[in-house]
């Protein structure tokens, strides 16, 4: 990503960071009460962040996926991947291992006090590290996609219907919520934070919803233009078959998924 730069890699993976986090940690640091105090519970935030999207990471080469990086950005950590297959179950399991990173997080955090007696006050690190754990593991399942529970909702989805038609449903179901929190985000958290992430969910719901019928277009048009001299189908012409090839290469070594 152009707008980041690389800090180290973990398991192959390229760790980078926006531009922007720095600053920003500067500006909570600088403004905090307690400057320690915020740097190390923001600094504990995005390791659990970095934990999480490692989850997905992990979960995705295990299914021979190639990861290009994690990238933390004010809002959060991404894991950006080469290419999903369109198959539901490997989507599915990818996305909930980050959630259930957090689950185990937050599970070990809660028998650590226990089994050392110990209150479980909310103030306290111990009590931020098991409600960071707990909150994100559980917002992360609103099914709002692209966000983990929207993409387990697509896999569903997917389940008895073409990948597309999954992507469209979720990407509408992912639109309401996003709309929701757009405008009830402020009046619920008192801040900005919530509101900037319903237009992420809408701009990244409406990017990935684009790749999908582009994909499937083009696939469309190959599977229709096997022999010479007949046009493409479903919107896609030779001319524009051309315009795609010099850009990709050749369509005839494009070889669909099952």
């Amino acid at each position: 990503m152009r707008d980041s730069f690389p800090i180290g890699r973990v398991f192959n993976i390229e760790i980078r960071v926006h531009y922007l986090f720095p600053l920003i940690l500067a500006f909570l640091v600088a403004t905090a009460e307690s400057p320690l105090m915020a740097l190390f519970l923001v600094l504990m935030l995005f390791g659990v962040v970095f934990l999480h999207e490692l989850g997905h990471s992990l979960a995705a080469q295990a299914f021979g996926i190639q990861v290009l990086d994690i990238t933390f950005w004010p809002l959060g950590g991404m894991a950006r991947m080469a290419d999903l297959p369109e198959n539901p179950r490997i989507e599915g399991l990818v996305a909930i291992a980050g959630p259930a990173v957090n689950g185990v997080l937050f599970t070990a955090g809660l028998m650590v006090h226990l089994l050392l007696g110990l209150p479980l006050v909310g103030n306290s690190i111990p009590g931020y590290f098991v409600a960071i754990n707990l909150m994100m593991g559980l917002f992360n399942l609103i099914p709002a996609f692209p966000m983990d529970g929207g993409r387990i909702l697509r896999a569903w989805l997917a389940r008895k219907r073409d990948w597309l038609d999954a992507t469209e449903i979720a990407v509408q179901i992912g639109r309401a919520f996003a709309l929701g929190m757009i405008i009830f985000g402020y009046w619920l958290t008192g801040g900005w934070v919530m509101p900037f992430i319903g237009a992420w969910v809408w701009w990244m719901g409406a990017r990935e919803l684009w790749h999908v019928r582009m994909k499937h277009k083009a696939r469309a048009a190959y599977e229709s233009t096997m022999w010479p001299g007949k046009e493409g189908g479903r919107g896609l012409t030779l001319k524009d078959l051309g315009k795609i090839e010099d850009y990709r290469g050749q369509l005839k070594d494009y070889k669909p998924r099952d």
